[in-house]
């Protein structure tokens, strides 16, 4: 990083907390931006995150997460036998060694259930469990909404709704929601749902 650069990146930073603007959250997804199949990525992560694919520059960034958008049957058997026969598999297994966790959206084996013989299905179970162990794992589905039977909500049960990809929480009539946890809740698009 040049001079400049650092000049540059550090006056954004100072105008940002001036101008009060918060810093979004960096996912790194592993595959280019323009593969198709980032499509269903960015449909799932939303505008609520700041989003870096392998062709760009990290820069500074610190991504929070990490996501493969889909996991191809030879690309699984490699990770869980450690090979690094690719670019992408040697990314991955060195984020793996790195304590590094990794999601992907899909499993690509899965889509084989109906016509796989069953020894090799299992096979690939074992792989996924594997990869489970070395912290690459699904993306958990966003669920609807979840009931909340608290008193008082507040901005961390907003945080771990989103974190559990909860799309909205339920609570009682009689709740008490902080203006921090309503403000959150906007930011994050967690509707809150007084019943």
């Amino acid at each position: 990083m040049d001079l400049n650069e650092i000049i540059r990146t550090i006056t954004q930073e100072v105008l940002k907390n001036i101008n009060g603007e918060k810093e979004k959250d960096c996912v790194f997804v592993l595959e280019n931006r323009g593969c198709d199949l980032v499509f269903p990525v960015l449909e799932y992560l939303g505008d609520e995150v700041e989003i870096l694919f392998l062709d760009d520059d990290l820069g500074s960034k610190k991504p929070s997460r990490y996501v493969l958008p889909t996991l191809s049957c030879g690309r699984m058997a490699d990770i869980a036998l450690g090979r690094t026969s690719e670019p992408l598999v040697e990314k991955v297994v060195k984020l793996l060694l790195s304590g590094v966790k990794v999601e992907t959206l899909e499993f690509e084996y899965k889509s084989y259930l109906k016509t796989a013989p069953e020894s090799l299905y299992k096979l690939y179970e074992s792989y996924e469990e594997s990869l489970a162990a070395f912290g690459l794992t699904m993306i958990e589905e966003k669920t609807e909404s979840l009931k909340v039977k608290k008193g008082l909500i507040t901005e961390k049960d907003i945080v771990k709704a989103v974190q559990d990809g909860v799309l909205a929480l339920e609570v009682s009539k009689k709740a008490i929601i902080t203006p921090l946890a309503v403000e959150i809740a906007r930011e994050k698009n967690v509707k809150l749902l007084k019943s």
